[in-house]
């Protein structure tokens, strides 16, 4: 559903354009057939600066040490509240454009047109290559979700209403 196979099908598009070293890293399952049909590497691993590595799915209480060592995040589709966990852990995001996104979004990344891999490609490149908006979205996107989506906040103005209604 998430369909991560959409990142390798952007990457490839645009290595060219590609100045840095870029280590692309997947966490999640492993499922077939998916994954078999889905990510053709043979290509891409052939390039020298774009490397690819595969991770299993892992606990949830961990995967704030991937968030952290990471650049930016891409979820190519569907909405997640990943987007949200990995602001919170100072990380841009990028996701596909639609409510839900554009509203979990609002300071910490980039939307692209729905369905639309060439304005994906944009939107990587952009974050890959202008430094000081990857840095803004960061520092914004953590805290628009310090703000908005903290859950002792969120409890607190909770327990406020309730309190006051008595």
């Amino acid at each position: 559903k998430k369909k991560p196979h959409l990142i390798i099908n952007a990457i490839e598009k645009i290595e060219e354009k590609i100045t840095c070293k870029l280590h692309l890293v997947f966490v999640g399952p492993k499922s077939e057939p998916y994954f078999t049909d889905n990510f053709n590497l043979a290509r891409i691993n052939n390039q020298s600066k774009i490397s690819v590595r595969f991770i299993d799915t892992i606990e949830n209480s961990k995967l704030y040490q991937y968030y952290s060592m990471a650049d930016f995040a891409v979820f190519p589709k569907e909405n997640t509240l990943s987007a949200l966990d990995v602001q919170a852990c100072r990380l841009p995001v990028i996701m596909e454009k639609n409510i839900t996104n554009i509203a979990r979004l609002e300071k910490g990344g980039l939307v692209f047109n729905e369905n639309d891999l060439v304005d994906l490609r944009k939107k990587i490149l952009t974050i890959i290559n202008i430094s000081d908006l990857r840095t803004k979205l960061s520092i914004e996107g953590q805290k628009f979700v310090l703000e908005n989506y903290y859950y002792r906040n969120i409890i607190k103005t909770f327990e406020t209403l309730i309190l006051n209604k008595k």
